[in-house]
Order: C-alpha cells, then structure tokens, then sequence
C-alpha cells in the first residue's frame, strides 16, 4: 500500500504528460511530487530528495532510460526507489527495462486507474523482493487498446 507523505518523481520530457501524472498522483492523495523532464535533472532530484516511486517515460533523453535506471541503482539504495516506466513500445524495451531494474511497466495510453494499479502493484511487488530481483512471473503488464 501506498504512504500518504511517499515522494513522487515523475520524469518525461512532455510537460502535458508529466503534469497529467502529477494531477493523477494529487487526486490519488499523493501530493508530494517533483517533475523532471530529462534524466540528467531526475538525477539530481534523486540525490536531493530521495524519491519513493519514480514513474519515468522511456524515451526520455538524454540518457537511455534503462542506462540511467540501473546508473540510479547502482548509486543508491537498490530496494528503495520504486521505478515505473511508461513506454508505446512492448517486446524488447519491456524485457530491457526488466533487466535494468524496472519494477513495473505501464503501456501507453493509460487511464488514471491504471498508473494507480500499476504503482500499487510494483510497490507491493518490492515489498515481496525487497533486494530488487526481478521475477517475470509477478511482472504486471497493463495493455490498453
């Protein structure tokens, strides 16, 4: 279950988007939300106010997602950021972002009751591999048409 005071941080490089997910995430009670629109200011937000759950676009630049994701948890507590990547894309970004460190994967286009789900299962799911191991068979997919 989600904290009330959990620490959002939401990256992509759509301001509509970005803003959309940071109204999501205030309706949902979560108010405490950072935005960044490329990965190289999400770093610093990350070293500066240790997020909770970050739910990161995955074609935003200027470092490849997956890159930065495992950068970010290599450099941090490995169990302690929750990360959701959002993507168009399916097959090989998908079991990239998993062997990167993505604890969940939400298919674009999403309704504010997926991103919900989706943050709620991957939280849930580090609760259940608190050592960051990815299991494919907990993987949660939401597929919209």
């Amino acid at each position: 279950m989600l904290r009330s005071d959990a620490r959002v941080l939401i990256v992509d490089g759509q301001v509509a988007v970005a803003r959309l997910v940071a109204k999501i995430f205030g309706s949902a009670g979560l108010t405490n939300s950072d935005v960044a629109f490329d990965t190289l200011t999400a770093r610093g937000q990350i070293e500066a106010t240790a997020p909770d759950i970050a739910v990161i676009d995955a074609r935003v630049g200027p470092m490849r997602v997956t890159a930065f994701i495992m950068l970010v948890r290599r450099l941090t507590d490995n169990g302690a950021l929750t990360f959701v990547m959002t993507t168009s894309r399916t097959g090989e970004m998908v079991e990239a972002a998993g062997e990167a460190g993505v604890d969940g994967v939400l298919l674009k286009p999403f309704t504010p009751a997926d991103l919900s789900a989706q943050i709620t299962a991957a939280v849930e799911r580090k609760h259940a591999f608190p050592h960051g191991k990815w299991d494919h068979s907990r993987q949660t997919l939401v597929v919209m048409d």
